[in-house]
């Protein structure tokens, strides 16, 4: 007898699915459209809209671990609307982190763009919290190749009155070699009449404290 047009009955098509899917517990619980051996438009639309599953978690549910995609077509099908990505943005995200963070690249502190900084329109980018200090300060945008100076040189203090804007970043860095220049006066040159034993000391204890045993 051919195969051609043999039509397995529901029960043998739950069995199949169980044992090809590997999902014993579930798939009973879940009320499946009859005519169409998948879960029905009500409870996809419940699963999705009314407890926020996403479609890899609903595809978990019935047995398509890391297959998406079947689901997808499924609401395809069922002519069911997706959620709009923009309202699970920012606080709604899974990854919310309260809008700032430190990075581990370059130690600077980062705050979502809508959260204060008057130059931008509040898409959902991050930018340099001393930035956003900086704007409040001077009533307008920072210009484009100014850079801000952290004057106790840690990125993350950004404090008002730690920051110091520069007029390019040429500018910067030899403010940076003037501080460099002066410290090595303040403790070893002769250009400075200052108590220098005090400060070599006060040097030797600041790098003790960091890990680094130095000696001068």
């Amino acid at each position: 007898m051919s195969s051609k047009g043999y039509k397995h009955t529901e029960e043998a098509k739950q069995r199949i699915g169980r044992a090809s899917k590997g999902n014993k517990h579930c798939l009973g619980k879940i009320p499946w459209n009859k005519h169409r051996n998948r879960p029905s438009r009500e409870w996809l639309v419940q699963k999705y809209w009314e407890e926020h599953l996403s479609l890899s978690q609903i595809a978990q549910l019935v047995g398509y671990q890391g297959h998406w995609g079947q689901v997808q077509r499924w609401f395809q099908e069922y002519d069911i609307p997706r959620r709009p990505a923009k309202p699970y943005s920012g606080e709604r995200a899974h990854g919310w982190k309260g809008g700032r963070f430190k990075s581990k690249n370059n130690g600077y502190i980062y705050v979502r763009q809508g959260t204060g900084r008057p130059s931008n329109g509040g898409n959902g980018r991050y930018v340099p919290e001393h930035y956003v200090v900086m704007e409040k300060i001077i009533g307008h945008p920072v210009k484009k190749g100014e850079r801000i100076h952290h004057r106790n040189g840690i990125k993350d203090d950004n404090r008002p009155d730690n920051l110091y804007l520069c007029a390019s970043e040429s500018e910067h860095q030899r403010l940076e070699a003037l501080i460099s220049q002066f410290a090595k006066q303040l403790m070893w040159g002769t250009d400075l009449q200052l108590p220098n034993e005090k400060l070599i000391e006060d040097f030797l204890l600041y790098c003790k404290e960091r890990g680094y045993n130095i000696s001068v």
